[in-house]
């Protein structure tokens, strides 16, 4: 399936870089890593390299280090960050790297499994300052198996009741934030009647740790609906898009609108999980066209 002003997805070829991920550069390295799940810097270059969008290996590397939340060399490319504590939300706390010399592997970061890193007093070495804590481990690794389709057996009960509970914790707390970021007003329609408004996770697998107004959106209800149906979603240029499922209905005026986005900045919507939301869709694709 093909949708109206977005190009067709191709996560699935390797060595193809989508073109609304090639500026700014720092998504075609992220991409690389999400495509390789575990990778060295070797790997990384080579598959960057002989992409459709190759990059200088110098370049390269230099992603590699500012977006590794535990690099070594990263404190050269903080630029004008304030801090560098990786729980605060910063667009470009990315990767995470394990092992020594030729055994290093980058991979995704995600706060529940590598903790909360920052720069230590030295100015330049990477300290974990917490530790990821073994209940969002466990959640973390649940979660694939919570989200899919499940069969329809005995055990189904208590994994649907569990994935209710992740998503309905924090849930409060992230609608208010999201009010307040978005002044009471629908992100998509400007809708402000307040009971009609919901905080709609961007990425599929949110829960209680998914609480800053960056890993949302404030949606009227049938918005959140097509939303989270993968029938409207926001591209990398903060545009509006819908399905061809929706030509000739009145969601149609929508596509090409841009997003209204939060007065502050860092309210913004993550464009790393616009991407995964986008590109979660794709991948399941043939239940959208049932739906």
């Amino acid at each position: 399936m093909r949708h109206r002003n977005f190009s067709t997805y191709v996560g699935d070829v390797p060595g193809i870089i989508p073109e609304e991920l090639h500026y700014p550069q720092y998504l075609r390295v992220w991409y690389a890593v999400t495509q390789l799940n575990s990778a060295s810097a070797t790997n990384i270059v080579k598959w960057i390299r002989n992409s459709n969008a190759p990059l200088k290996e110098t370049e390269i590397r230099i992603q590699l280090d500012a977006l590794t939340v535990n690099s070594n060399s990263r404190y050269r490319y903080l630029g004008s960050r304030k801090s560098a504590q990786t729980d605060l939300g910063s667009p470009y706390d990315l990767l995470f790297r394990s092992g020594n010399l030729r055994s290093t592997r980058y991979e995704q970061y995600v706060q529940e499994l590598h903790g909360i890193w920052d720069i230590g007093d030295d100015g330049r070495t990477p300290i974990q300052i917490a530790a990821p804590r073994p209940c969002d481990r466990m959640v973390v690794e649940a979660r694939d198996e919570l989200f899919n389709e499940l069969p329809e057996n005995e055990g189904d009960f208590r994994l649907k009741a569990l994935r209710e509970v992740i998503i309905r914790e924090g849930q409060p707390v992230f609608r208010r934030k999201l009010i307040e970021a978005y002044e009471g007003k629908c992100a998509v329609t400007g809708c402000s009647i307040q009971v009609l408004l919901e905080a709609a996770h961007i990425t599929p697998y949110a829960g209680a740790w998914h609480t800053r107004a960056q890993h949302g959106l404030l949606l009227k209800t049938d918005i959140h609906t097509l939303f989270d149906r993968g029938l409207l979603w926001i591209d990398t240029e903060l545009k509006i898009r819908i399905s061809e499922q929706l030509a000739g209905t009145e969601y149609a005026e929508l596509d090409g609108r841009y997003l209204r986005l939060p007065k502050d900045k860092q309210n913004w919507p993550l464009i790393t999980h616009l991407i995964n939301h986008r590109q979660y869709w794709i991948e399941n694709r043939n239940d959208v066209e049932s739906a």
